[in-house]
């Protein structure tokens, strides 16, 4: 008869030796078959690169292990492959090389099929926040394949880019695709009116601003007549005011003053023109405020005076606010002046908050003269609470917008 004790000790060692018969077992299974001088079919690439390290000298080196990456990556040919890859350095490579060897991969991915990396990009967290290496790749394969960047181009602005339940997905305004971006600006190097006709061919979306954004970027200096006759002969309304814009903000950091306002004076459309002086002043006059003001000033066109002081009021102001309040002061209040006396009050609240409140009066139109009021009152409560009580308690008639602003004594 077995006591208890025997019992339970003959259980434990039973255990025992079960557990070591099945890890035996298990690594003949997985170890190659010596006899045969053959490996064992292992597809699994992480088991792969454990092996080379044990087999082959050049794991010992960074360039070692980057030039057996790219010899396993030169055998993909599948999605699966290359996943395969990708886990594989997610999980061994060393967290210096990571970086490198996600670029190496989708370098390699991209020749074998586009559509697939750039889908694969957003599965990869470490790219939210680690991406330069891997949108270079991106960058260099669209100069060297040009018509193949094209097609990913195309493929992927069909509108998937606006429909989260879309393949590949991408929301606009939530998670901008940054190595699409990438293809753009290194199509861009080698043919900037080729990609720029693809994304005029697209439709509207915040990505498209952001990759014609990029693409003025580069070409406007390289070769300002040439990008600015293209973006004047986009037929879209909407898609040519953007396009201008965007140059002549680009523009406006060229030293050619004159060359460029006559460039932009140039266009037939009076919106077109107006919007595109209108964004040239604005950037402008934030290199040179004095200049900027004087030019602005001077225009003999009324109109266009008006429509763009408001641009470079709050520059001038700082440096010659007597000169600014001036030209406020002889000019007659009306719609036409409305943006220009409420950017003027805007500016001068940080210098004069009760002479801002004051000005703000003149304004004609009751929603945005109201809406100034708020935002002023809003600032210099916040900002000082004490005077701007001070200065409420001394109104004849406190505004209706500001009624909420007042504390009871």
């Amino acid at each position: 008869m077995i006591t208890g004790r025997k019992s339970f000790w003959l259980h434990f060692v039973g255990i025992g030796l079960v557990s070591l018969l099945c890890f035996l077992a298990g690594k003949k299974s997985i170890l190659p078959d010596r006899s045969s001088g053959e490996a064992s079919p292992i597809t699994d690439s992480r088991t792969r690169s454990v092996r080379s390290a044990s087999r082959d000298e050049r794991w010992q080196t960074d360039l070692g292990r980057l030039d057996l990456l790219r010899g396993r990556l030169e055998r993909c040919s599948q999605r699966e492959d290359f996943q395969a890859e990708l886990g594989d350095i997610l999980l061994n490579s060393d967290k210096s090389e990571v970086a490198r060897h996600l670029a190496v991969l989708f370098e390699v991915w991209l020749q074998v099929n586009p559509e697939d990396a750039l889908r694969e990009t957003a599965n990869v967290e470490k790219l939210r926040h680690d991406f330069s290496k891997v949108s270079d790749a991106f960058f260099v394969w669209s100069q060297t394949n040009p018509d193949a960047a094209e097609k990913l181009l195309e493929e992927s602005l069909d509108g998937r880019q606006l429909d989260a339940t879309k393949d590949p997905a991408f929301v606009d305004g939530i998670d901008l695709p940054i190595f699409l971006l990438s293809t753009v600006v290194g199509l861009g190097t080698q043919n900037p009116e080729r990609v720029g006709d693809l994304l005029a061919k697209a439709k509207a979306s915040s990505f498209q601003e952001s990759a014609f954004s990029l693409l003025m970027l580069n070409w406007v200096p390289a070769q300002p007549d040439l990008a600015f006759d293209w973006a004047r002969s986009v037929e879209s309304d909407e898609t040519r005011s953007m396009l201008l814009d965007l140059v002549a903000q680009k523009l406006a950091h060229r030293e050619d003053f004159e060359t460029d306002v006559e460039r932009l004076q140039s266009l037939e459309q009076k919106a077109d023109r107006l919007m595109a002086l209108q964004a040239f002043v604005g950037q402008w006059s934030q290199r040179f405020a004095e200049g900027a003001y004087d030019w602005v000033q001077s225009l003999p066109d009324k109109e266009s005076q008006l429509h763009l002081m408001p641009e470079v009021i709050a520059q001038r102001l700082v440096s010659g606010e007597e000169e600014v309040t001036a030209w406020i002061d002889a000019q007659e209040p009306g719609p036409e002046m409305d943006p220009s006396l409420i950017a003027y009050s805007v500016a001068l609240a940080n210098l004069n908050p009760e002479e801002a409140m004051s000005r703000i009066t003149s304004v004609t139109d009751a929603e945005q003269r109201d809406a100034t009021y708020f935002i002023l009152a809003d600032r210099w409560s916040r900002r000082d609470a004490v005077s701007f009580q001070s200065y409420l308690q001394g109104l004849d008639e406190v505004p209706e917008i500001l009624n909420s602003f007042v504390v009871p004594n």
